[in-house]
């Protein structure tokens, strides 16, 4: 029963995410649009929420790959990249202090 009231009360906010993410065209932006709708919904209890994904990197945009190499290379493991590797990545932030508001820009 408990689950039953607790998917009835996230119900519009799953309705307004897929109504909102439809004209996304990628990834990364509907990742966005998730995240403020969250952190519109839940403002009050939220100093900062992210959204990840596990991408392979071989589909990692260009700089993200770029990154996740010097990495590697710093860290001496490159040779374990490889194309179909997983990578860890923050495709959408959001929160109080304005830089973590962009995925880009938050540290």
């Amino acid at each position: 029963m408990a689950k039953i009231r607790a998917f009835t009360a996230i119900r519009p906010l799953l309705d307004r995410v897929t109504t909102a993410t439809q004209e996304s065209r990628s990834l990364e932006a509907a990742a966005q649009v998730v995240i403020n709708l969250v952190y519109e919904e839940f403002s009050e209890s939220i100093v900062l929420t992210r959204l990840f994904a596990t991408v392979p990197f071989a589909k990692l945009p260009g700089a993200n790959r770029g990154c996740v190499t010097r990495l590697g290379e710093t860290q001496g493991i490159s040779e374990l990249i490889r194309p179909e590797t997983l990578v860890l990545s923050q495709l959408g932030t959001r929160g109080i202090e304005p830089a973590w508001n962009d995925a880009k820009r938050s540290a």
